[in-house]
């Protein structure tokens, strides 16, 4: 196995600016001029999809849960992506790093996973454009393991430890402070953390980089010095999201073991929180197990699974890890585990391997290619050009 370093941020480190990665959502969306749910295209550039929608919810005065969508779109980037909002205003937004156009009306919300995939523009410097087009088309021959990336950790990407490990562990300030201090500029960070321990010199730093529903939660903690209550304030799609971004970690995990398992050929690329992605380099007769896997997630339903006897063992392994870390009692204590009244697992599915279609790249001038392509819902951008860039291509030399 080979070993890439790679630092954290793969856009980052490529240099790209947000105009050279453009993310079009694909959905089939009829709206009408009826229905209780107002349809929008939101256009946006360096923003998250969920600070605009926290931004758009105080504006308008509209809890979170009545907004829907379809996925996550990058923050580092110009992103299309459509979004539903029940009760929504019947006009177009502006904001800042961000447009909404008023589509028409619809009888049900936008929920996750329900477009069919999203089209990418992706503009690179420094490659050879042959070995690039020749690593394209492998992968859509081939696939490419379907792992989570970043922006599903998105709510705490820059967070120490995953905040779902400090709720397992009964550790509320901790899941708290990683919560409230999380901020994507390193310097804020790290001026949050020196604070903490001084709620009220903390108070007077936070409330200038908070959203209104933390700004609440850090309230709640203040008034009562309770971080368990405080936590239980944030809107219940915030705290499904610290479950979710850890159910999603340990999904990478298992899939990192399968291929490492399964493939002779690979290399290992650094990823968040001390973690590591296992690609293979070329179709082995031993992957044929994951042609057309639905790979579950962590979940209570995971024990009752029909798989391949080496890939459950895989599962085995990483779940057993994870409750010697925890010093949880067993397996199924684990996986039934409940933190601020909601279950840390939840039950799902997803390819184990994804294939991108329609790939083309275009060199309109020496040093810059420009690479299009299309992935399926869930699939994500990032995980794919860690594949193409690191195994095959080299720069350009002057």
């Amino acid at each position: 196995m080979v070993a890439h370093p790679f630092p954290l941020s793969l856009k980052e480190s490529l240099g790209l600016h947000p105009e050279d990665f453009v993310v079009e959502e694909v959905l089939d969306l009829v709206p009408s001029e009826r229905g209780g749910h107002s349809y929008y295209l939101l256009k946006k550039k360096n923003r998250g999809t969920l600070e605009v929608i926290q931004e758009l919810s105080e504006r308008l005065n509209v809890p979170r849960h009545r907004f829907g969508f379809c996925g996550l779109k990058d923050r580092r980037a110009v992103t299309f992506q459509y979004l539903s909002i029940e009760g929504g205003p019947p006009k177009d937004l502006k904001g800042e790093g961000y447009e909404l156009l008023f589509l028409g009306r619809g009888e049900e919300p936008l929920k996750l996973g329900q477009a069919k995939g999203n089209r990418f523009r992706v503009t690179l410097r420094g490659v050879d454009p042959r070995a690039l087009e020749e690593a394209l088309h492998q992968v859509e021959r081939w696939g490419f393991p379907n792992y989570f990336g970043e922006q599903r950790f998105a709510g705490e990407l820059y967070a120490e430890k995953p905040i779902a490990l400090h709720l397992l562990r009964g550790d509320h300030e901790g899941a708290l402070r990683e919560h409230l201090c999380h901020h994507p500029q390193e310097e804020v960070r790290e001026k949050l953390r020196r604070l903490w321990p001084n709620p009220h010199r903390f108070a007077q730093e936070a409330r200038k980089v908070l959203s209104r529903v933390d700004q609440i939660a850090l309230k709640v903690y203040l008034k009562k010095m309770d971080p368990e209550r405080a936590l239980r304030s944030l809107p219940k799609n915030v705290k499904l999201l610290f479950f979710f971004s850890y159910q999603a970690h340990l999904w990478n995990k298992v899939l990192a073991g399968i291929i490492k398992r399964f493939a002779s050929d690979t290399f290992e690329v650094p990823f968040i929180k001390g973690t590591s992605l296992i690609f293979y380099v070329a179709w082995e007769a031993g992957l044929n197990v994951l042609k057309g896997l639905q790979l579950p997630y962590v979940s209570p339903e995971l024990l009752g699974e029909q798989l391949p006897p080496e890939i459950m063992e895989e599962f085995l392994r990483v779940l057993k890890e994870e409750v010697q870390r925890l010093k949880i009692q067993d397996i199924h204590t684990f996986l039934e585990a409940e933190a601020l009244g909601l279950k840390v697992f939840s039950s799902g599915r997803r390819p184990a391997l994804s294939f991108p279609w329609e790939g083309k790249v275009i060199c309109p001038e020496q040093n810059r290619c420009t690479l299009t392509f299309f992935l399926p819902s869930g699939s994500y951008a990032t995980i794919l050009l860690r594949r193409l860039l690191l195994d095959r291509l080299v720069p350009v030399t002057p």
